[in-house]
């Protein structure tokens, strides 16, 4: 055990990247790449709601996770109300699709 304080670190990689297509240089395939830089539950896959709920209230002992998430879903749905017309009309159709708003 290791002594002295201990806190979790930010959570950086709990970000959808799933707006963007990876290009493989070989083949010229591209697929949407939606896999966390480290592990989640023993996974790279993106975690469903419910297990990012529980690992906030279990593991971060946040006692509204589900609350904060619905914060930020609220939040892009604003920030992208607010700032569509600065953007490219395919980027907004592929973030609504990434983040299921339609």
């Amino acid at each position: 055990m290791p002594d002295g304080d201990i806190q979790l670190s930010p959570l950086y990689d709990v970000v959808r990247t799933s707006i963007y297509l990876i290009t493989n240089s070989k083949t010229g395939h591209a697929k949407v790449e939606n896999t966390l830089a480290l592990n989640f539950k023993k996974s790279k896959s993106y975690p469903p709601e419910k297990d990012l709920i529980q690992f906030g209230q279990q593991v971060c002992l946040v006692q509204n996770a589900q609350q904060i998430l619905e914060k930020i879903e609220d939040a892009k749905r604003t920030v992208l109300s607010l700032h569509s017309s600065r953007m490219n009309s395919d980027l907004i159709q592929t973030i609504k699709k990434a983040w299921r708003v339609i």
